[in-house]
């Protein structure tokens, strides 16, 4: 973030850069990196598709509830089931990376996939 900024910079003395952006971009390259081990791209089609989800979220908390509603193919259902589908598309594709190419990396996800590797190996043992 910082190599970007001092290169938007150049021979300026100084320049104006939206700092939320920034740092929302920064927080989930960090976040995808520690948590998942995924690259930033990744990374930030997550928190994308989260946003979105959010949104949607919230806007259905302002409507009156109605029950089996969200069983309904309206405009606003259709694009919650596909960011949950995309959410999970995404999720097994870095849950597969991190099973093949993670046996000594150190991000969360690695570290709770070797803990439930163990578990079953040890099941297996016994059996």
């Amino acid at each position: 973030m910082l190599d970007n900024w001092e290169e938007q910079i150049g021979e300026r003395d100084e320049f104006e850069v939206e700092v939320h952006e920034e740092f929302h971009d920064l927080s989930a390259e960090i976040l995808s990196k520690t948590a998942l081990g995924s690259n930033f791209e990744e990374g930030k089609r997550i928190f994308d598709v989260q946003q979105q989800q959010e949104i949607l979220t919230h806007q259905a908390m302002h409507n009156v509830y109605i029950p089996g509603f969200r069983f309904l193919p309206n405009k606003m259902n259709i694009l919650r089931w596909r960011l949950e589908k995309e959410t999970r598309e995404i999720m097994r594709r870095i849950i597969e990376i991190n099973r093949r190419t993670s046996e000594n990396s150190m991000n969360f996800l690695s570290m709770l996939m070797s803990g439930n590797m163990n578990i079953q190996n040890k099941v297996i043992k016994k059996l």
